[in-house]
């Protein structure tokens, strides 16, 4: 066996030296008598299955083209006596990498390469039931417009006397809901409550940004947070039940979580602050020490736009000195291929809803805040930092960026611009060189 299998391998490759170019559908070629009519690149998931290879031959119809394949583990089973169709069959991969092989379909000195990709091994899920002996969160009514926001925290003995419990699991929920008529002793309405994965700030729905995740803390007193990727909350009277799937990435681990709740709770009124910004004079950005990355999204905000981030950071990462974050829009050439120069305003807010930027060409996203400390920022911001601490913010909000490409990855970045505050402070910066 071990002797044939060297040998189909020897030639394949043997064949390949002689063969002429692979004919793929989108690059006809007219000389050759044998086409590939199916994808180029098979994509299997871990567990395998059937697959078919068609493909064109210009012959006599008693002829057929053949096949071989280079790694026997993965295509474990062919079949190319019908004309026109190559059948292979993929094994179920049990490892935690991917896997390929290529399929060499010929006829004569004519051929082309089939590429068969497996996905890794993704572990079970399992269940997990915690019945949760506490609730804790808050409640405000003016970072959303015409919402309430609802913060909870469900755990089993994860806090104890104000502190976190070693070896204890916290789940947290941003929660959008109707407005509570007391806001000083706001309850979650009843109602079902779903993860919203794409954040349309909808109602009755959880919102999926950083308030919202599985924390486990660890026998080191240390916080680990995985994201959900699926979630509903179930709300009546003091009872709440939350089935939620976390998964792990790095251990390629899924586990489903049923999370009950019942008793009396209550949340705290947030007062929370009209601006973002924490500036008292007006400010010159300085970058000292930085170095500038670009980076283009393509259609980020799913909005028509290219969206493009500029990113500083001082030497010493987030620990001293200027972090600063320009996320700006250019044109409808969602490649990026048209470039970066140019002049930018403010997209300012949406007048169907104040919580989503305005989009247009050549505009930049001012900052704004996704949570109710002002913690979690999305947009254009920047933030000077002292000892590892943010110390003072501000969200490029309004007026304009100016920049200019001067070539070889040399830019000029000009920013006249205020904070959110009222009244507002400058905020500016006049700035040239590369960006990596």
């Amino acid at each position: 066996m071990k002797r044939s299998i060297f040998a189909l391998i020897a030639l394949i490759a043997a064949v390949a030296v002689a063969c002429e170019k692979p004919v793929a559908p989108s690059e006809p070629n007219n000389n050759s008598p044998l086409t590939l009519t199916s994808e180029a690149t098979i994509n299997v998931p871990s567990e395998g299955g059937n697959f078919t290879i068609t493909y064109d031959l210009q012959a006599d119809e008693s002829e057929t083209a053949w096949a071989v394949v280079d790694n026997t583990e993965v295509v474990t089973a062919m079949n190319y006596e019908s004309r026109g169709y190559v059948r292979i069959h993929v094994s179920e991969n049990t490892t935690l990498t991917s896997r390929k092989a290529t399929v060499l379909v010929s006829y004569k000195t004519y051929c082309f390469n089939v590429e068969v990709i497996q996905e890794p091994k993704v572990q079970g899920s399992t269940l997990q039931t915690v019945e949760a002996d506490t609730l804790i969160g808050s409640y405000d009514d003016t970072s959303i417009a015409g919402m309430g926001r609802y913060w909870v925290i469900l755990t089993d003995g994860g806090i104890v006397n104000g502190n976190t419990v070693r070896n204890s699991e916290f789940f947290r929920l941003d929660i959008l809901a109707p407005l509570s008529q007391d806001p000083h002793n706001a309850r979650v309405p009843d109602g079902k409550y779903t993860l919203d994965a794409s954040n349309s700030f909808n109602i009755n729905t959880i919102i999926n940004v950083g308030d919202t995740d599985y924390v486990l803390v660890d026998g080191n007193n240390e916080a680990w947070s995985s994201s959900f990727t699926y979630a509903e909350l179930e709300v009546v009277g003091n009872k709440f039940t939350l089935t939620a799937e976390v998964q792990n990435d790095e251990l390629r681990t899924t586990t489903e979580y049923y999370v009950t709740f019942e008793g009396n709770y209550s949340l705290t009124y947030n007062e929370v602050a009209d601006h973002v910004s924490t500036l008292d004079s007006d400010y010159e950005i300085d970058l000292a020490n930085c170095a500038g990355t670009l980076t283009c999204f393509g259609d980020y905000w799913k909005c028509g736009f290219c969206n493009w981030q500029i990113e500083f950071v001082c030497d010493d990462g987030l620990k001293q000195g200027t972090y600063l974050v320009l996320d700006f829009l250019t044109d409808d050439v969602l490649s990026g291929a048209s470039g970066i120069a140019g002049t930018y305003t403010s997209t300012g807010f949406s007048a169907e809803d104040e919580t989503k930027p305005d989009f247009k060409a050549y505009t930049f996203v001012p900052g704004f805040s996704i949570s109710d400390d002002n913690q979690f920022i999305m947009g254009s911001v920047v933030i000077e930092y002292a000892n590892g601490e943010g110390v003072d913010q501000a969200p490029i909000f309004d007026g304009t960026m100016t920049i200019t490409d001067n070539g070889g990855d040399n830019y000029t970045i000009v920013i006249d611009a205020k904070d959110d505050a009222n009244p507002a402070h400058k905020v500016t910066l006049n700035w040239t060189g590369r960006l990596f």
